[in-house]
């Protein structure tokens, strides 16, 4: 038979039950009934959990579940659930969890009130900071490359990003790993050249845009493990060019000034040593570049803006088809071994 609600809970007869615990249609009576079906309960449940172990916590808090769990016990405002009649450890646990489920929200909010003040403040900081545009000096930047050379022991120094000076190339004194100098920027003198000239181990010196003169040479003549020279605007003349024939191991030169003529080849012709030659903005005639053709290593001959007429390249490409020749930068059209050179 289903219950009937009337403020408090009724419960179905099973098997077992008294007749003195059917409802009946007295209120006083039902309502003692039940407080007194209640307390038995109660009593009965205790007693149970006594002889089975059980602490009586544990097992009001299993009461506590089985509450929750059964939609048929599902407490309903005004029903009289018999809880003022359990034990008192159930009111305070249920107190207790509340209370926990309070302290928890209450930290969850002040976490999430943290996090904001944080976000919006480091939002904000990062918004007027000042962004950092200034450039680094060039003598800085220099600086630095020179003590990283020191620290590592560095045989190279390649720059052409900032001009250098001959103030800064008085830093490359003392660095005796240096072998490479190269630098695409700047205006270095003859006194900025005798600072790289004292690099003991010196073998390669590229100085674009840099007005060197025969006394700039003449330091270099010391430097017995130079093989490559490279100063294509240089102002040197015929007779500082002479004096690289001191050096035993030049290579390759590469040569540009407007100081010198046709007799620079002549000077050129002596240094017997050289691979590789290649004159920038000379005015060779066909007399100089046959001067230069006949030297003993010969292997690549480069000339731009050039006096050589067609018969004189035409006796080039006949008498001497070894050589690696380029005009202005490119083979010529006469050239036996012309190719792309990409």
């Amino acid at each position: 038979m289903k219950s009937r609600r009337t403020g408090v809970r009724y419960d179905v007869p099973r098997c077992g039950d008294t007749i003195a615990s059917m409802p009946t249609n007295d209120p006083q009576r039902e309502a003692a009934t039940d407080d007194a079906a209640s307390d038995e309960q109660v009593n009965a449940d205790a007693a149970t959990d006594v002889q089975a172990g059980t602490d009586p916590e544990s097992a009001s808090q299993g009461a506590q579940g089985d509450l929750a769990g059964d939609p048929a016990d599902e407490v309903l405002p005004g029903d009289d659930t018999g809880l003022d009649d359990a034990p008192p450890v159930t009111v305070q646990d249920e107190r207790r969890r509340r209370r926990r489920k309070k302290q928890l929200a209450v930290a969850v909010a002040v976490i999430a009130a943290v996090i904001a003040v944080v976000v919006f403040w480091g939002g904000e900081s990062l918004d007027v900071m000042p962004e950092t545009t200034e450039e680094v000096p060039a003598a800085q930047r220099f600086h630095a490359l020179v003590e990283q050379i020191r620290a590592e022991d560095l045989q190279s120094i390649h720059v052409t990003e900032f001009e250098v000076t001959d103030a800064m190339c008085q830093q490359l004194r003392g660095l005796d790993s240096l072998q490479h100098v190269i630098f695409d920027q700047g205006s270095i003198g003859d006194e900025g050249l005798a600072a790289i000239a004292s690099l003991p181990k010196l073998q390669h010196v590229r100085l674009r845009l840099s007005p060197i003169t025969d006394q700039g040479l003449a330091s270099l003549t010391e430097c017995s493990d130079l093989w490559l020279i490279n100063l294509p605007h240089s102002r040197v003349t015929a007779d500082g060019v002479a004096q690289l024939g001191k050096l035993p191991r030049l290579r390759q030169l590469r040569l540009g000034t407007d100081r010198a003529g046709n007799d620079i080849c002549r000077a050129i012709a002596g240094l017997t040593s050289l691979r590789g030659i290649h004159l920038i903005g000379i005015g060779v005639t066909d007399e100089g570049m046959k001067l230069m053709a006949e030297m003993p290593y010969l292997e690549s001959l480069y000339l731009d803006d050039s006096a050589v007429t067609d018969v004189g390249w035409q006796w080039l490409f006949d008498t001497k088809p070894q050589l690696h020749v380029h005009v202005d930068q490119q083979h010529h059209d006469r050239d036996p071994h012309a190719h792309r050179h990409d």
